[in-house]
């Protein structure tokens, strides 16, 4: 069995971070283990609470067998299996299910001044690791105060001044306010502006299966918090090309407070691609853009081609060794589209 811990500091202020433990008990225990481990660790400056079981793993002669509980799935890092439920492993190794909230930011701070500019030297030098050393505390001391704070990860710098890339995992929902407030602190003590990625904040609906050609269906959006009044935008990838979505032939755009929805009917190869909407909330210092992704496949009717060998046979006068053949080719058409980036899996 895998467990999740969560320690939350005591002010809001304070940091947090997601542990994570195996723990082999006998099967007839676990509907009871979760309960008796509550509260695990408390006192006046710690506390370990919001205990989760998160996975189950069987092992067999040759595997592992593990499968995630309700409300977690697998990372495409960890498995890759199509059911996604669950997922093998080498007999003496397992993998952790991540919740289904958990969201990921994906950012780029660009600093101001010259502070950081060490961070461009060689990775060798004692100039880039104090550099990165101060950017990845900088980022830490920031996003460990979400409440859900699993990992931040510096990814690399470049230049345009001095840009530094990052990735932060929150295993956890966030609110888009709570995120503004903390990049704002971010901002001002690194001196810097920011453009900040999440995916996880939106959840995108698209049907499970292949469409039938000509057929409706739904592609839907939806937020757990007001984004105060952010009017999302839809885009359509196909063949290398983007497209915008708006109201016309064949497609309806609806917008709600935390819903935004594109009804679309009589849907043809055209309407096959890698579907995406965007909230954006920018100012002169920041834009932090919540986007979900998801690809939809159409299948099309047989395309039938007929022809006759030969090709322009002479009718006029009937002679028994005259043979004309005629050739019917029937292909069935199945329009799909792969995109490695956007995995089914996600639809966040």
């Amino acid at each position: 069995m895998v467990f999740l811990f969560h320690t939350p500091g005591q002010d809001p202020g304070n940091s947090t971070q997601m542990l994570y433990a195996k723990l082999r008990i006998d099967e007839n225990a676990i509907a009871n283990i979760t309960e008796i481990l509550k509260p695990f660790v408390t006192n006046a400056t710690l506390a370990v609470d919001e205990l989760k079981w998160t996975t189950t793993c069987e092992r067999f002669p040759d595997r592992t067998q593990c499968t995630c509980e309700t409300g977690y799935s697998w990372s495409d890092k960890v498995c890759q299996s199509e059911v996604k439920k669950s997922c093998n492993f080498p007999q003496n190794s397992s993998g952790t299910c991540v919740s289904n909230n958990s969201v990921t930011l994906n950012g780029s701070v660009t600093f101001r001044g010259l502070e950081y500019v060490g961070c461009l030297a060689k990775q060798s030098t004692v100039k880039f690791k104090e550099c990165n050393t101060n950017v990845s505390k900088q980022l830490q001391n920031v996003y460990s105060t979400l409440k859900g704070f699993d990992t931040v990860k510096v990814i690399g710098y470049r230049v345009g001044s001095v840009i530094a890339d990052f990735e932060v995992t929150i295993a956890h929902t966030v609110n888009p306010q709570d995120l503004i407030d903390k990049s704002k602190i971010l901002i001002s003590n690194l001196s810097a502006s920011l453009e900040l990625k999440t995916t996880g904040v939106v959840h995108i609906t698209m049907p499970s299966d292949r469409v039938h050609y000509k057929s409706k269906h739904d592609v839907k959006c939806t937020l757990k918090e007001d984004l105060g009044g952010i009017l999302p935008s839809w885009t359509l990838r196909r063949d290398e090309k983007y497209f915008d979505i708006n109201n016309g032939t064949g497609s309806n755009v609806t917008i709600d407070t935390l819903e935004t929805k594109v009804k679309l009917s009589d849907i043809t190869e055209l309407w096959a691609g890698l579907y995406t909407c965007v909230y954006e909330q920018k100012n002169k210092d920041y834009t932090i853009t919540h986007s979900a992704s998801d690809i939809m496949d159409v299948c099309l009717l047989p395309n039938i081609d007929i022809t006759t060998a030969p090709g322009y046979p002479n009718c006029k006068e009937r002679l028994e060794s005259d043979l004309v053949k005629v050739l019917k080719e029937q292909k069935l058409m199945e329009l799909m589209h792969w995109f490695p980036a956007a995995k089914r899996k996600n639809r966040n």
